[in-house]
C-alpha cells in the first residue's frame, strides 16, 4: 500500500480495490495533516489507518455517480449463506457537500460491465440498497446484509446504482437553492459465511490503546482533557479540517486549556510521546 498523494486512481494506492465509475477516493492518516487528507470534512477511520469515499449524487450533474469496485478472491458458492458488513459515514463542508442521499447499498456482479464513465445511466438495480437517508457525520453507520447466494459473483460494488429519479436527497443547513452534492465515507468491508466472521472490534491489530476525556461537554470557556499516556501536543479544528488552536501538553496526562470558540462542534486530537493520536468530539455552547 502507498501513501495516497493525489484523490482518485483508487488502483494506484490500494490493489485491491478498483474504480467501477467515476474516481472514488482514498483518505490515509499517513498523509500529513488532518482527516486522512481529507477536504471534505473530517472523520476518523473506524479501524485502521485510511477509508475510501465517493459521489452519490449531484444536483448539477445528471446521474453523476460513483462507484468502488472490488474483485472477490473466488466466485460465490450458488446456495451458499453470506453475510455482508461494511460502515459509511457522511462527509460534511459548509456548503457544496452539506447533503444527503438514500440509496447507498451495494451490487453483486458475474462480471464488471459497469459504465464506468461518472455521468450516464444508473443500472436502477442494486443487490442491497439503504432507502432511508444517511446523515451522520459523526458516527459510522453499520450496513449488514444476509443473503444466499443465486449465481457465482465474482465482482462486488458499493455506491447509489439509482438515477436522479429514484434518488431522496436532503440539504442540511445552507441556502436551500445550492448545491447537494452528497459525498460518504466507506470502512471496515467483510463478506463472510458466518455472522461472526466480521467482527472488528476483537482485532488487535487494530486497538487503540490510548484512552482520552475531555470534559465538561458541552463546555463554555475552558475544557480539562486526560488521557492514559503522556500529552505532547493538543490540537483543535473545525468540521472543515481547519487548525483553530494549538497547545503543548508538555508530556503531562491531564491539561486545562482555555476555547475561545463560537458556539459549535469541534474535533480535539492529542499526540503523545509515540506519536499516537486520539481524538475526541466536543460542543461549544456560549
Amino acid at each position: 500500500m502507498e501513501c495516497p498523494s493525489n484523490f482518485g486512481d483508487v488502483e494506484t494506492w490500494l490493489p485491491n480495490w478498483q474504480s467501477f465509475r467515476g474516481s472514488p477516493d482514498y483518505f490515509n492518516n499517513c498523509v500529513e495533516g488532518l482527516g486522512s487528507n481529507n477536504p471534505l470534512g473530517f472523520q476518523e477511520p473506524r479501524t485502521g489507518e485510511g477509508y475510501l469515499g465517493l459521489l452519490t449524487y449531484s444536483k448539477n450533474l445528471p446521474n453523476a455517480r460513483e462507484y468502488l469496485g472490488v474483485e472477490l478472491t473466488e466466485p460465490l458458492i450458488i446456495g451458499q449463506e453470506y453475510f455482508l458488513t461494511f460502515y459509511v459515514s457522511r462527509a460534511h463542508q459548509a456548503n457544496t457537500f452539506n447533503a444527503a442521499s438514500n440509496n447507498i447499498g451495494a451490487l453483486f456482479l458475474t462480471e464488471n460491465n459497469l459504465n464506468p464513465d461518472e455521468l450516464g445511466p444508473a443500472p436502477n438495480f442494486s443487490t442491497f440498497n439503504e432507502i432511508e437517508i444517511v446523515e451522520d457525520t459523526i458516527n459510522w453507520v453499520e450496513m449488514s446484509y444476509q443473503f444466499i447466494a443465486d449465481e457465482a459473483y465474482q465482482f462486488l460494488a458499493f455506491g447509489n446504482f439509482f438515477d436522479d429519479s429514484l434518488t431522496d436527497t436532503l440539504r442540511i443547513g445552507g441556502e436551500p437553492t445550492g448545491e447537494i452534492t452528497p459525498y460518504y465515507y466507506f470502512d471496515d468491508f467483510c463478506l463472510a459465511t458466518s455472522p461472526d466472521g466480521c467482527d472488528f472490534t476483537n482485532s488487535t491489530q487494530y486497538q487503540n490503546t490510548v484512552e482520552l476525556s475531555v470534559f465538561p461537554n458541552p463546555c463554555q470557556n475552558e475544557i480539562f482533557v486526560e488521557q492514559t499516556s503522556s500529552i505532547e501536543e493538543i490540537e483543535i479544528y473545525n468540521l472543515q479540517g481547519q487548525v483553530l488552536q494549538r497547545y503543548s501538553g508538555e508530556g503531562r496526562s491531564a491539561v486545562r486549556i482555555d476555547v475561545s470558540l463560537s458556539s459549535g462542534l469541534y474535533l480535539l486530537i492529542t499526540t503523545n510521546d509515540k506519536k499516537e493520536k486520539a481524538t475526541k468530539r466536543f460542543v461549544v455552547e456560549n
